[in-house]
């Protein structure tokens, strides 16, 4: 947990760490005391306002534009918390996973993370019922799989051409001569190397190209995996080499 003295410096500081992929835990109290703050800020302003002489007055206009400055950090920081909660709703809502991680949130945004969870989840239940269908829960899951995002789009493509390939070449056995396909010696796969990495952040369940199944981690989860698996969540800063 962040224990922040609130300070214009230390709001400054705030929006800088939350610029980060991840949440930034914050003191419960932290509504509380920036509301103490910035009425402390107001009230000294308002002191120098009724004093005559130039430095007063001068410092009351310093005062006046920190206050513009910290509504403008204010609202950064409040739309980038904005921002993950949602995302973390969506993950919540489409995995339907019990470990999504939501230790940073205020207790306000707890709220809002909730009710988003709540609306998500009954819109994709009005949307199967409006189209008369039960919902297929592990065939949803089986979709979310092969959109994992854990993969680019230029992973996902690569897959798809390995997949088509594969069926082009099951195609091309089933056309020929049975006594050509008993000739023909099985091709001998390399083993796949596993490596060790540690997660970085959480991730849902996923499948690779070659159709293993891996997941649900954790950020802080150690576990082997493929190494082209491994490569691609190290290039993406989502696991590191232990």
């Amino acid at each position: 947990m962040v224990d922040v003295t609130i300070t214009y410096e230390a709001l400054f500081d705030l929006l800088r760490r939350e610029t980060k992929d991840e949440l930034q835990k914050l003191d419960d109290s932290f509504y509380e005391d920036v509301r103490k703050y910035i009425n402390q800020k107001k009230q000294l302003m308002e002191e120098n306002l009724a004093k005559s002489d130039y430095f007063s007055k001068s410092e009351a206009e310093k005062i006046e534009l920190q206050l513009k400055n910290i509504r403008k950090i204010l609202v950064s920081v409040y739309e980038l918390r904005e921002k993950k909660i949602i995302h973390l709703a969506l993950n919540k809502a489409r995995t339907e996973s019990t470990i999504v991680n939501t230790d940073a949130l205020l207790s306000k945004e707890q709220d809002l993370f909730n009710a988003l969870v709540v609306s998500l989840t009954r819109g994709k239940e009005q949307f199967f019922s409006a189209v008369d269908l039960e919902r297929p829960m592990t065939s949803m899951r089986s979709a979310r799989l092969d959109r994992s995002s854990v993969f680019s789009k230029e992973d996902l493509d690569a897959s798809h051409f390995s997949s088509q390939e594969e069926s082009r070449a099951s195609v091309s056995r089933s056309s020929t001569p049975e006594s050509a396909v008993q000739e023909t010696k099985p091709e001998v796969k390399e083993a796949s190397t596993d490596i060790t990495i540690k997660f970085l952040t959480d991730l849902p369940r996923f499948k690779t190209a070659d159709g293993q199944i891996m997941g649900p981690f954790t950020a802080g989860n150690v576990a082997p995996v493929p190494e082209t698996v491994a490569n691609i969540l190290i290039s993406k800063k989502r696991a590191e080499l232990v």
